[in-house]
């Protein structure tokens, strides 16, 4: 049971697969806290933000040596708005942590991207909490109204 206790208090969001008597099985499900989903939300976004800006960086310094930016490097959101069909307002709400979007939405950004699922998460894997806590400071100062907007106009 301590046992049990120990690895329920370190994996809260994960489901446990615990095997019971006639071949049957049992999933208990524990319950992911608000605060964790929007760390992991906010993280994604941080993420590609961080794509974004490497590109941006990258395209900077191609057009000091060469001249031209390349064209083919999406660095903006316009950019990738383009290539991925994902609108502009949805990629900044990723970015900013208001939406948790859908796997399909996060693999037509990343293919836009040119970059695979696994090349992503090493992205995600290296960054900092002091960097995601800084991201969040920005992206929470910059909320003005986190209500969703009403698509009817009013009378």
């Amino acid at each position: 049971m301590q046992l049990f206790l120990k690895v329920t208090e370190i994996f809260k969001s994960v489901y446990f697969h615990i095997p019971i008597k006639f071949g049957k099985s049992l999933f208990f499900p524990f319950r992911m806290e608000k605060q964790d989903k929007y760390d992991i939300i906010i993280r994604w976004g941080l993420s590609l933000k961080k794509v974004l800006d490497t590109n941006k960086l990258l395209n900077e310094t191609k057009k000091k040596n060469t001249g031209k930016k390349d064209k083919g490097i999406v660095d903006s959101f316009g950019k990738l708005e383009k290539e991925s069909e994902v609108t502009k307002s949805t990629l900044v709400n990723i970015v900013q942590g208001k939406i948790n979007a859908e796997t399909t939405t996060w693999m037509a950004i990343l293919n836009a991207l040119g970059i695979t699922l696994s090349k992503f998460a090493s992205i995600h894997d290296s960054l900092t909490n002091e960097e995601v806590d800084k991201h969040k400071s920005v992206t929470k100062s910059g909320k003005k109204n986190t209500a969703p907007k009403s698509s009817k106009k009013k009378k």
